[in-house]
This record gives structure tokens, C-alpha cells and sequence, in this order.
């Protein structure tokens, strides 16, 4: 019975960092195609939403979604935060290729 509470457990925490994960990507695509729409508004409450949430995970000590060398690959999109939420603010239509960009080099940090 113990293995097998144990063995749930794992599977749980295995899911919420999923979860997790997606979430933040999640945030990132909202972002991009409302940006694309010219819906900027939008695009910017994302965009600050995916930089916190990826923040947040970073900074996670107990049972992180991303792990060590991941982490590494991904710090230099949180440098782009302050740039492309300004575009976002302006209106500025070179946000969705900006956002399209960090989309793909999100993927590619997280291995997803």
C-alpha cells in the first residue's frame, strides 16, 4: 500500500510540473497571436504574465519544472522582457515577430 501511495505521489508531482510548464508556454502563445492580431493589450498582460510565471519557476528551489541546465538556456529570454513589453505598450507591430521569435527559442530552451 505504502509503494503504492508513494509511486501516485510521484506521478502527481510529475503532472504539476507539467502543468506547470505548459502554463508558461501557454502564456507566451497568447501573447504572439494576440500580438499578430494587432490585439496589444492583450499581448502585453500575457507577455508580463509568461515573464513572471518563468520567473517564478526559475527561481523554484522544491521540485522545479525546469531543471539546472535548462535554466541556463532560458535566462537570456528573461532579458528581453522590458523591450518587448515596451513594443507591446506602443503598439508596435514588430512585437509579434518578437514574441513569434522568444516563442521558438522557448521551445528550444525547454526542450519541448
Amino acid at each position: 500500500m505504502w509503494f503504492k501511495v508513494a509511486s501516485r505521489e510521484g506521478e502527481r508531482d510529475a503532472a504539476q510540473r507539467e502543468l506547470r510548464l505548459a502554463q508558461v508556454q501557454l502564456a507566451l502563445a497568447s501573447a504572439t497571436i494576440d500580438a499578430r492580431r494587432g490585439e496589444y493589450e492583450p499581448a502585453r498582460l500575457s507577455a508580463i504574465n509568461f515573464f513572471t510565471s518563468l520567473t517564478a519557476e526559475m527561481q523554484r528551489a522544491a521540485d522545479p519544472a525546469i531543471p539546472a541546465a535548462q535554466r541556463e538556456s532560458l535566462q537570456p529570454l528573461l532579458g528581453q522582457r522590458d523591450d518587448l513589453i515596451t513594443l507591446l505598450a506602443r503598439g508596435d507591430p514588430a512585437s509579434g515577430e518578437r514574441l513569434s521569435n522568444l516563442y521558438v527559442a522557448f521551445r528550444k530552451a525547454a526542450g519541448r
